[in-house]
């Protein structure tokens, strides 16, 4: 149905982050082509870089190890102290301080200082406006990002 009320055909919104196609239409038509939708700008967090400045981190970085823990949910916070990882309904063994080292060795490999991270268990995942668990978020400035590198301990992975 075309015209269903409850669940659009297409949900893309204009902050939606986008990759081009590298080729044209095989129909002929002169329209570009989406190659992929990698997720909302929203959904991005940014870390001190390796080097100097800033980097944007994916949320797929958080999905490639968060989506492998048996769990009901996850939600990642960045918080002025560091990340928190919400977790709700484990259902196996889930050591947190690995879970915790993995993701914050995670981060130097997409060029990211990593802040501290901290697993906390909770019922459940907090929903956002529309209803749904937000499963990436950032909850103002974060006092991470005003150190200077040489403040930070730097452990390699």
């Amino acid at each position: 149905m075309l015209f269903s009320r409850t669940q659009p055909l297409i949900r893309y919104e204009m902050s939606d982050r986008v990759r081009l196609a590298g080729s044209s239409c095989p129909c002929g038509r002169p329209y570009a082509l989406l190659d992929n939708i990698e997720g909302r700008v929203e959904d991005v967090l940014h870390f001190p870089a390796v080097g100097r400045g800033w980097i944007t981190v994916h949320p797929n970085v958080f999905h490639d190890i968060l989506d492998l823990v048996p769990a009901g949910g996850w939600q990642v916070v960045q918080r002025p102290d560091g990340l928190h990882v919400l977790l709700s309904m484990v259902h196996e063994e889930v050591p947190d301080e690995r879970l915790a080292e993995t993701l914050q060795c995670a981060l130097p490999a997409h060029e990211a200082l990593g802040p501290p991270v901290k697993i906390e268990r909770v019922s459940v995942i907090p929903r956002g406006p529309a209803g749904k668990p937000v499963l990436i978020k950032s909850e103002g400035p974060s006092a991470y990002r005003e150190q200077t590198v040489s403040q930070r301990s730097r452990e390699p992975c």
